[in-house]
């Protein structure tokens, strides 16, 4: 009897355990995907604001909406995250 005691609460335990380390990777993954988007979200807002220097305005219109469409992709996936 006192077997199945113990036996029930290492089992307890060691579950508690390893469903805190997969929330902790689940943490740090998320912070690490919400940093690449912001890093992402920066790079497309600078080639915005700096493209009509170097391009045209119609290469540009076409990359702004190309990078709206992606912004609004990262907002899904970040959503789903």
């Amino acid at each position: 009897m006192k077997f199945s005691y113990i036996f029930l609460f290492v089992f307890t335990v060691s579950g508690q355990l390893f469903a805190e380390d997969v929330t902790t990777r689940e943490k740090n993954q998320e912070s690490i995907n919400d940093s690449k988007r912001a890093a992402k979200q920066a790079n497309r807002e600078f080639e915005d604001k700096t493209c009509e220097l170097v391009n045209g305005k119609m290469v540009c219109a076409l990359k702004k909406v190309k990078h709206s469409a992606e912004k609004s992709t990262d907002k899904i996936q970040d959503a789903a995250d």
